[in-house]
């Protein structure tokens, strides 16, 4: 059993790998309808159908990741009559663990969006609350919302 991609990240469409063969390393087909397999992880145990691959001897179970942590997987079924079961495990290295995301955008943005709304109403408060008898903190608070918004604007036409 492995991951089909690595790293494994929570919230990121992967896919279970599982991969059957006999004792003499002949891939078996035709097991899709007979094998199941069980994801655990901590209490939480859900069943998932097993579907065929493009290669022989190879199934695979689509999945999301919802949470990271020491998972647990477990295939059943019958083969060639008998019944058969087999535990794989995370924590026991038999595939990667499912892991929380971390940023991996490049570059890592200057201001983040909600960083910038954040300062564009604090310097809009300021506007509101300057007062004529205050002009140099007038025009400061106006120079400093255009340079802002420029940035912004700078910014936004980087992402694209």
């Amino acid at each position: 059993v492995a991951f089909r991609d690595t790293p494994v990240l929570v919230e990121e469409p992967n896919a279970l790998i599982v991969d059957v063969a006999d004792e003499g390393g002949t891939p078996v087909t035709g097991l899709e309808d007979m094998l199941e397999v069980d994801v655990r992880l901590n209490q939480s145990v859900q069943r998932f159908p097993i579907a065929t691959s493009d290669l022989p001897g190879r199934y695979v179970v689509e999945i999301i990741p919802t949470d990271a942590g020491p998972w647990e997987v477990e295939v059943i079924g019958e083969i060639n009559g008998r019944s058969e079961y087999a535990a794989f495990s995370c924590v026991a290295g038999d595939f990667v663990c499912p892991t929380d995301r971390e940023p991996r955008g490049f570059p890592v943005p200057a201001v983040e969006s909600g960083e910038l709304d954040m300062r564009l109403r604090q310097l809009e408060a300021g506007v509101a609350n300057a007062t004529a008898s205050d002009p140099l903190g007038f025009f400061g608070v106006i120079a400093g919302t255009l340079g802002l918004l420029a940035g912004g604007a700078a910014l936004m036409r980087r992402k694209v």
